[in-house]
């Protein structure tokens, strides 16, 4: 189908589909990738605070320290929910701006094919593709992206975190889920086989 070949050409180079939307794009990811940093930098200043409260149990609580930390582990945890609420409304911005572009790519696109392009297919088939696929193609990069950016922001600063506070549990922890997945792996090979 000519319409389909249509959006999915469109939709594989949507980078470059509108170049105005580009820097909007970049500058999500960059707020998404310094929010899921923040939010792991977070627990590890929680520990300094329970070490600072720990050791002042017997010798009396540094206050003075433990606003300090208290008061930059708020800052961090507002900075990465101010960054992940940047993050979300510029994805959401962006992907209606591309569905708008899309919607009307379609519409002339429609408009230019003759006749008996209309008679061989349905109008609820014809409709879909500008109403439904579009949708569709808007919420993934609205929703989808944005996510999968964080995502993996998240796991590469865990896997640091994880190294910096200890690198033999990190292997270890590293080491089991590489093990447990390929187990995984095997045993629904197995199944899928009898069922």
């Amino acid at each position: 189908m000519k319409s389909q070949r249509i959006l999915e050409r469109q939709f594989q180079n949507y980078f470059g589909f509108h170049k105005k939307l580009k820097p909007f794009y970049i500058t999500a990811m960059i707020l998404g990738i310094a929010s899921s940093i923040c939010s792991i930098i977070g627990p590890n200043k929680l520990a300094d605070l329970t070490d600072t409260i720990t050791k002042g149990l017997l010798t009396g609580i540094d206050l003075e320290e433990v606003t300090k930390i208290s008061l930059f582990i708020l800052g961090l945890y507002l900075v990465s929910a101010v960054f992940n609420f940047f993050t979300s409304f510029i994805m959401a911005t962006t992907a209606n701006k591309l569905a708008k572009k899309l919607r009307t790519d379609i519409s002339v696109k429609i408009n230019k094919l003759p006749l008996k392009y209309f008679d061989k297919h349905s109008f609820g088939d014809i409709l879909s593709r500008v109403t439904n696929d579009v949708d569709t193609i808007g919420m993934s990069i609205s929703q989808n992206l944005g996510t999968f950016i964080a995502a993996i922001a998240l796991l590469v600063s865990c896997v640091v975190m994880m190294f910096y506070t200890n690198w033999i549990m990190a292997i270890t922890a590293i080491m089991t889920s590489i093990i447990g997945f390929s187990l995984m792996f095997i045993i629904l090979r197995k199944i899928t086989k009898i069922f």
